[in-house]
């Protein structure tokens, strides 16, 4: 299984650049989408649900055959917390009646974002924090279950002194925690960051058999 996913990995590291301009611009389509609606507040929820779903399929690539994605919005059990998409064992199933999985099943929780934390300073530390608190009390009953935090894009490099740096505080608000936090594009200078190659080493570290 190890060599496998070497395999796997050099494949996807070859091309880990198409593959991050690939995500970034099928985003952008709907992206621009959203932007077109009269009323493009309301589209906001249509728009991160397309977030989730592309990256869905570009993980579910990547996978070794002993694991496969869940589908959006899934619950670990024993915990109220919903995900945007778990990494389970390819023989899991959901719990009756719900998307919740069984603790034993799940290897990674993922957080997915459209774009990042925004509002203020506070406010977007108590989001990243909130975040963190929810994979924290997770890990704390289950050490094996691990997480990751992804966003498309994000303020990485303000063009004002004055204005916020968003992936600053998220990175501080992960500071010495285990979880993988990952970042596609800055949202200012449109300049890719090393999000999807991280994404996969990460990936690759984490997902060998049970």
């Amino acid at each position: 299984m190890v060599k496998k996913w070497r395999r796997i990995f050099k494949k996807s590291e070859g091309g880990r650049m198409n593959e991050q301009k690939e995500l970034i611009a099928i985003k952008e389509k709907y992206k621009e989408m959203k932007e077109g609606k009269k009323e493009k507040r309301k589209w906001y929820k249509w728009y991160g649900d397309i977030c989730v779903r592309i990256l869905q399929e570009h993980i579910s690539k990547i996978l070794p055959k002993n694991y496969k994605l869940s589908s959006p919005y899934a619950y670990i059990e024993e915990f109220p917390y919903e995900f945007d998409l778990l990494i389970i064992k390819n023989s899991s199933s959901p719990i009756k009646y719900t998307n919740m999985y069984c603790s034993k099943d799940v290897r990674i929780g993922i957080e997915v974002k459209a774009r990042g934390v925004y509002g203020g300073k506070e406010d977007a530390r108590k989001a990243i924090q909130k975040i963190r608190n929810n994979f924290d009390n997770i890990k704390k009953k289950h050490e094996d279950i691990d997480f990751i935090y992804f966003t498309y894009e994000e303020r990485c490099n303000p063009k004002r002194k004055t204005s916020i740096n968003y992936w600053k505080l998220t990175q501080e608000g992960f500071k010495n925690s285990p979880y993988g936090i990952f970042c596609l594009q800055d949202s200012c200078t449109k300049q890719e960051m090393d999000g999807w190659k991280n994404l996969v080493k990460y990936l690759k570290d984490l997902t060998l058999p049970f």
